[in-house]
């Protein structure tokens, strides 16, 4: 018995060992690891090494992990001096088995570049241009936030199968960046460099490109032809100073696998751009391709058709004819990101089609996604804007299923039900989330119940700053309880009883209330609200594929986003928890206790993310025993996170007792704020400026 088991153990060994040399099961481990723990692996054996090293080097991103540390030496590297470097490098290389005067001459070219620069530099430069020069085919996505790492990636010429090429503007550091008032500088740019379409959910949202400095635009005019996602960002005019439209016209030509153009660099004129990109994108294989602009004054008229293109962003505001010329001109246009649309010409009202032939005029468009993602508001001109849309455009566009915008007005909510009857998505569009008055985008009361009422396939209402009046939810039917996924809107109006009131009526019995005083009032507002409160729970009860519900969002007052805090501003008490002075929780929203009805909800068995910050909620030790037990596919809650004020996680015990009851029930579930406060610091940052 004890050799057999001896045997069986000693053979166990050799076979694990032989598992852990099968390439397609290290191939499929190594994909889902990280660069340090790659890092540790290839170390292992040379087996190892060979089959790990094409996934250690798959992604470089030079903002992460200890890459900065590293490249902190450069402050504002110039090309002549690294030149001068990879020159040395290069000699020195080709020259080894030559003789001796040659590798001094070599190396008198390297100590006219250590002069320049600190050795340290020098050196780090070196180091680069091996890497790439070593593991450059290797590399599929290159995330570049340093000027040093983009020159040495086009010196080497190694990066010969790039798919994703990706430059930051933010990394044309100086050295006030390391003052406070730079670090303010830095977090602002930062907060800019992030794509405002990130947001979409399409395929290739998140890729983006960087453009290198080639300077034969006739022979060299080209890039690696396997790159599938460009950007052209801003900060590359510090590198290329000398590229001209024509010569970016010329290289996009050059590119067969192009699906994505993110323009930030320079003034592009559309057409132009599309006509270089169509010959090699023909045969009907459309494929997703954008041209992003920031502003940037590209000429957007087009006298032609394109059939390539389905997906155009404009960051900046467009007028309206513009829209019309896209629609007619992009004949499979699917998607279409625009800052804001202005009306100019007073003369005729926006999306107004003047065609000649009627047949154009009422002409319908394939398009079915429309997104602002810029703050307008409901100013009288930004209302007029969205009537016209209601009027002239939505009817035009029988297949829209998304919408994005900041301010959803009756007439739209009604066009779209009544024109787009597989309408699905509608997105509160802008970065502002915060609830609090200063800074919260005015909506009207009951506008968002129109697409629940009225559109059966819609399946997500994200718009946390619109409201609807609990009263009037519960006289309206939804037509969307078999398809609602996401419910992200404020329910309002609930008559609330003072929080020691509401307990004494929900815990005594009928004979024992009739102690209160004035105890006939008392409980016709207790009844009122339990009402109230039934009728709301009964209707989120039946949404039976929910999988985020959140009514809340931050209430933070503009101050705070703008300067911060030190952990000693005002603060006051509402029901046990700590606000901001200038920060009061919504009152009449519903009370998330057990014994208004909560218990309700137990039939949302998907909900995987539920949110009630900035609500006077109510949630105690019951409830969230209860949320642990009911509702087993919660990942996400957002109202008992550590709150980027250092003054409320000091004062707020209450929260931070909560937080830790709920990790000790459910370890898993995320606690996070429900308003990115950095894109909303940024948003508030630049409207003060403005």
């Amino acid at each position: 018995m004890t050799t057999s088991t001896s045997t069986s153990s000693s053979s166990s060994g050799p076979q694990t060992s032989q598992i852990l040399l099968i390439v397609e099961l290290l191939e499929r481990i190594g994909s889902h690891l990280n660069p340090p723990d790659l890092l540790s692996c290839v170390q292992v054996s040379k087996h190892w090494n060979d089959v790990l090293i094409p996934h250690l080097w798959h992604t470089i991103d030079d903002r992460a992990y200890s890459w900065a540390c590293i490249l902190n030496v450069y402050l504002s590297p110039t090309a002549p001096r690294l030149l001068r470097i990879v020159k040395a490098e290069q000699d020195a290389s080709s020259n080894i088995k030559e003789s001796n005067n040659a590798i001094e001459e070599a190396n008198v070219l390297k100590h006219i570049a250590l002069d320049v620069w600190p050795s340290r530099r020098t050196e780090t430069a070196l180091w680069l241009y091996r890497i790439f020069q070593k593991y450059g085919r290797h590399i599929r996505t290159l995330r570049v936030a340093w000027p040093i790492v983009i020159r040495v990636a086009g010196m080497a010429g190694h990066c010969t199968q790039l798919r994703v090429l990706t430059v930051h503007h933010v990394a044309m550091r100086d050295g006030s960046a390391r003052n406070k008032e730079g670090g303010a500088i830095r977090r602002q740019q930062q907060s800019e460099d992030l794509s405002w379409a990130e947001s979409y959910t399409g395929p290739t949202a998140d890729w983006q490109g960087f453009w290198r400095n080639i300077g034969d635009e006739e022979e060299e005019a080209r890039l690696c032809p396997t790159i599938e996602h460009l950007c052209l960002g801003r900060g590359l005019k510090t590198l290329t100073p000398c590229v001209t439209p024509a010569f970016v016209y010329y290289a996009l030509a050059t590119l067969p696998r192009l699906k994505t153009l993110n323009n930030r660099f320079m003034e592009l004129d559309l057409q132009r751009v599309l006509e270089h990109t169509s010959a090699i994108h023909s045969g009907g294989n459309r494929n997703v391709f954008y041209h992003m602009d920031s502003g940037c004054g590209s000429n957007l008229q087009l006298d032609k058709d394109f059939a390539h293109l389905t997906t155009l962003a404009i960051k900046r505001s467009v007028e309206s004819f513009h829209v019309l010329v896209f629609l007619k001109r992009l004949i499979n246009l699917d998607q279409l990101f625009l800052g804001q649309i202005k009306w100019s010409d007073r003369a005729q009202p926006p999306f107004a089609d003047m065609d000649d032939s009627y047949g154009e005029r009422s002409r319908s468009f394939t398009l079915t996604g429309l997104h602002l993602t810029q703050f307008g508001g409901l100013t009288p001109e930004y209302r007029q804007i969205q009537e016209a849309m209601a009027i002239y455009l939505i009817p035009r566009l029988p297949s829209l299923t998304e919408l994005s915008i900041d301010v959803l007005i009756p007439e739209v909510a009604r066009a779209l039900a009544s024109h787009c009857k597989q309408f699905r998505v509608f997105r509160q569009g802008g970065d502002d989330e915060s609830l609090n008055e200063y800074c919260t985008v005015k909506t009207d009361l009951n506008v968002v119940s129109v697409l629940l009422e009225s559109c059966p396939n819609l399946r997500i209402l994200d718009a946390i700053q619109h409201r609807i009046d609990a009263t009037y939810l519960a006289g309206h039917p939804w037509a969307c309880e078999a398809t609602l996924e996401t419910f992200r809107c404020q329910i309002v109006g609930l008559e609330r009883m003072p929080c020691e009131e509401y307990k004494a009526m929900s815990t005594l019995s009928e004979q024992d209330s009739i102690k209160l005083m004035n105890q006939d009032i008392a409980q016709e507002k207790y009844k009122r609200s339990q009402e109230q409160h039934y009728r709301v729970y009964e209707r989120l009860s039946r949404l039976a594929r929910l999988q985020i519900l959140d009514l809340g969002g931050d209430i933070k007052g503009v101050v705070h986003y703008i300067f911060g805090d030190s952990g000693v501003e005002p603060t006051k008490e509402v029901h046990g928890r700590i606000y901001l002075i200038d920060s009061s929780p919504i009152m009449d929203c519903l009370d998330l206790s057990l014994g208004s009805g909560l218990d309700q909800l137990a039939s949302l068995v998907n909900l995987r993310v539920f949110g009630f910050e900035g609500l006077d909620h109510r949630i105690e030790t019951a409830e969230l025993r209860w949320f642990a037990t009911h509702w087993p596919r919660l990942i996400i809650m957002r109202g008992l996170h550590i709150d980027e004020s250092e003054t409320l996680n000091k004062r707020d015990t209450k929260t931070t007792r909560q937080r830790q009851e709920m990790q000790a029930l459910r370890p898993l579930v995320h606690h996070e704020s429900a308003t990115p406060t950095s894109v909303l610091e940024t948003s508030l940052h630049q409207r003060t400026i403005n």
